[in-house]
C-alpha cells in the first residue's frame, strides 16, 4: 500500500510539475503573442503613415507639375505677345519709313517744280535723314 501511495504522490508531483511547466510556457506564449501583436500594430501604423506620406508627395508632385505647366503656358503666351508686338512695331516702322520716303519724294518733286533740288533746300533737317 505504501508503494501505491508513493506512486500516487509521485504522479501528483509530476502532474504538478507539468502544470507549472505548461503554465509558465503558456504565460510566455501569451507574452510573446502580445508582443507580436504590438509589433504588428506598430507595422500597420507605419504602413498607414507611409501611405499618407506617399499620397501627400503625389499630391505635391501633381501640384508642382501643374504649376510648371501653367508657367510654360504663361511663357508661351508671353512670348507670343512679344512676337506680335515686335511684328506690329516692325510693320509700323516700315510704314513710317515708306511715309517718310514718300514725303521726301513729294518734297523733291515740289522743289524741282519750283526750280530747286532737295540738296539746295533751306530745310537742312530734311536732307540725309538717318533711318533705323
Amino acid at each position: 500500500k505504501e508503494a501505491h501511495v508513493s506512486a500516487l504522490d509521485f504522479e501528483r508531483a509530476e502532474r504538478q510539475r507539468q502544470q507549472e511547466f505548461f503554465g509558465q510556457a503558456l504565460a510566455e506564449a501569451e507574452t510573446d503573442g502580445r508582443s507580436t501583436a504590438s509589433q504588428v500594430h506598430a507595422l500597420k501604423l507605419k504602413c498607414v503613415q507611409s501611405e499618407r506620406e506617399t499620397k501627400r508627395l503625389k499630391e505635391e508632385r501633381n501640384g508642382l507639375q501643374s504649376k510648371v505647366r501653367n508657367m510654360d503656358e504663361d511663357q508661351t503666351r508671353e512670348r507670343s505677345e512679344w512676337e506680335q508686338t515686335y511684328q506690329q512695331l516692325t510693320e509700323a516702322i516700315a510704314t513710317k519709313d515708306m511715309e517718310q520716303d514718300a514725303a521726301a519724294a513729294h518734297l523733291e518733286v515740289m522743289l524741282r517744280s519750283v526750280g530747286g533740288t532737295l540738296d539746295e533746300s533751306p530745310a537742312p533737317a530734311l536732307r540725309n535723314t538717318p533711318r533705323e
